[in-house]
C-alpha cells in the first residue's frame, strides 16, 4: 500500500478507495488512490469542546442537583448521572418522563413539562417516590424550556426529603400541641 508512510502523521486521516477490480485495474493502469485530509482544526475543536465539557460536568456534579433534558415528545434526551442515581436509570435515552418521575402512571393534565409550553414561563412541581429498596423520597422539579431551535426542557431535580420530613415533623407537634391544649383541663391541675 503506497498511502502507508503517511499514516505516521499527526493530525491527518487517509482515505482512499477500495482496490479497483482486475479487469478494470489492467484497462486504467490501476493501484490505490491516495487522499490526505487536513483534519488539525477539527481535532482542535473536538478538544477544546471535550475540555468544556468536563468542565461543564463538573459544575453539574458540584451542584447536587439532578438535571434532565426532555425533547418535545417527553422522551429523555440527556441526565447527569446523580439523577440516574437517584431514578435507578440505567437507560437513558428515549424513556419518557412519566416512567421517570411517574412510574410509568399516564401523563397528567398538570403535567409541568406541557404546561411551560403553554403558559411559557419556568414550572415547579414536587414528585413523590418510592425506589426500588421502599424508600420513600421527595424530589422538587423545576422544569423550563432551553431556547433553540429543537423544543427541549431542562428539569432541575433537588432532594427536598429532610426537608420534607421535618416539616411533617413541625406539623405533627403542631398537631399534638394542639390536642393538648385542647384536652388537658389545666384548671384542674
Amino acid at each position: 500500500n503506497p498511502c502507508r508512510k503517511f499514516q505516521a502523521f499527526e493530525c491527518r486521516e487517509i482515505s482512499y478507495p477500495p482496490p479497483l477490480p482486475e479487469a478494470e485495474e489492467s484497462e486504467r493502469g490501476g493501484g490505490y488512490v491516495c487522499c490526505l485530509v487536513d483534519r488539525t482544526g477539527v481535532r482542535k475543536r473536538e478538544e477544546s469542546l471535550l475540555r468544556e465539557r468536563n468542565r461543564l460536568d463538573t459544575m453539574v456534579d458540584a451542584m447536587g442537583a439532578g438535571l434532565a433534558v426532555f425533547n418535545d415528545g417527553l422522551q429523555l434526551v440527556w441526565a447527569n448521572d446523580r439523577l440516574c442515581d437517584w431514578f435507578n436509570i440505567e437507560s437513558i435515552h428515549g424513556q419518557h418522563c412519566c416512567s421517570i418521575y411517574r412510574k410509568d402512571q399516564p401523563p397528567r393534565s398538570s403535567c409541568p413539562i406541557r404546561m411551560v409550553e403553554d403558559k411559557g414561563r419556568a414550572q415547579s412541581t414536587a414528585v413523590e417516590y418510592t425506589d426500588a429498596n421502599g424508600r420513600w423520597k421527595c424530589y422538587w422539579n423545576v422544569v423550563t424550556q432551553v431556547r433553540s431551535d429543537i423544543p427541549r426542557y431542562l428539569v432541575l431535580t433537588t432532594d427536598i426529603t429532610a426537608q420534607k420530613r421535618q416539616q411533617e415533623q413541625m406539623e405533627w407537634i403542631d398537631r399534638l400541641s394542639r390536642y393538648l391544649q385542647t384536652s388537658l383541663n389545666l384548671d384542674r391541675v
